[in-house]
């Protein structure tokens, strides 16, 4: 799911960063005391626990026995003490991060302790017990993005490249993810807003400069340059999208054609039915696979035909929807097919 923000743009600003304050959407920049697992759940060597908000750093010292408090953004030896029990509950590294100069723009820390699954659990169920809020998926991120750290843009390249499983979705996400396409829209903006600037003072100013006709022949050029490098933009993002998403394959043809039997081919393994009674598949089955570390959305349909069968008639339906939508289509056909009835 896109992370999606709705707020107002400040008036008179220009800025993608300056163009939204966390108090138009009733946040303020120093929210309450949030930790998280930042690392995948389960079994590991390293887990990494993530905090951050109004009171953090004097939380976390609480809970924490060190010889001496390290500067900001050193890694540090400390013992995690449960207050009450005094149980230290793993030796681990701890860095903290004064805001803004943090992931979230607030006072941070992150704890950096064994793996096991109960030390991590113990460690979370203290915090929450002792100040901190379990964060909601995406919190610190969406603090980032209100406190000013990244555009909409960044943040949703992050979340991309989270879920980034090929080079191709890797290299969509960083684009965004390192500000590249806010950096192209903001200059695109920037010279739009540059060429009205001149066309206003031309009309302010008709006896100054060039003449007319030059100067309306470089407001063209000007708008031209702008319009061909948006329609570069638009072009690109069919590409982009399936480097995200995937190339959507549909498998398409009469009843008994082979679909299923290719699809399980394509997928090397046995994901759907097969049959020699026609009309066995009434609905889609989408399975991705990755050919040469591209993402593939394979798509088993329906058999195309006409039938009095309600069932089936909404499957047919369906097939010929998910071809129009398709990035491709493989079209099953047997050796005697009338091809003017595929047309």
């Amino acid at each position: 799911m896109p992370l999606s923000f709705q707020m107002n743009r400040k008036p008179g600003s220009h800025n993608l960063k300056d163009s939204y304050s966390p108090a138009d959407a009733g946040f303020s920049v120093l929210a309450e005391p949030i930790a998280a697992l930042a690392t995948a759940p389960g079994a590991a060597a390293i887990a990494v626990i993530r905090m951050s908000g109004n009171g953090t750093l004097h939380l976390i010292e609480t809970l924490l026995q060190r010889r001496s408090r390290s500067a900001p953004r050193v890694m540090a030896m400390a013992k995690f003490i449960h207050p009450e029990t005094q149980e230290t509950l793993d030796e681990l590294m701890v860095a903290t991060f004064v805001g803004p100069a943090s992931f979230t723009g607030e006072d941070s820390a992150e704890l950096f302790c064994h793996g096991g699954p109960y030390i991590v659990q113990r460690i979370l169920q203290t915090l929450f017990a002792f100040g901190f809020r379990q964060a909601d998926p995406g919190e610190f991120t969406r603090r980032a993005f209100l406190n000013g750290k990244m555009d909409l843009s960044s943040a949703e390249g992050i979340k991309q490249l989270v879920e980034a499983g090929t080079h191709q979705q890797w290299i969509a996400a960083r684009q965004l993810a390192t500000g590249s396409f806010s950096e192209t829209i903001e200059e695109l903006r920037s010279r739009l807003i540059g060429t009205l600037a001149f066309l206003a003072a031309r009309i302010d100013f008709p006896d100054e400069g060039d003449t007319q006709d030059v100067a309306l022949e470089t407001v063209i050029h000007k708008v031209r340059q702008v319009s061909s490098q948006l329609d570069k933009l638009e072009a690109s993002y069919q590409s982009g999208r399936i480097a995200a998403q995937g190339l959507m394959v549909a498998i398409i043809g009469q009843p008994n054609m082979g679909k299923s039997t290719l699809m399980n081919t394509l997928l090397g393994h046995d994901r759907a039915i097969v049959s020699e009674e026609a009309g066995t598949t009434r609905d889609y089955l989408e399975e991705p696979c990755r050919v040469r570390g591209r993402l593939i959305r394979l798509i088993d349909t329906a058999g195309v035909r006409e039938t009095n069968d309600t069932i089936e008639k909404q499957g047919v339906q369906k097939a010929k929807k998910l071809a129009a939508e398709a990035d491709l289509v493989l079209l099953l056909v047997g050796r005697d097919a009338d091809d003017a009835a595929y047309k």
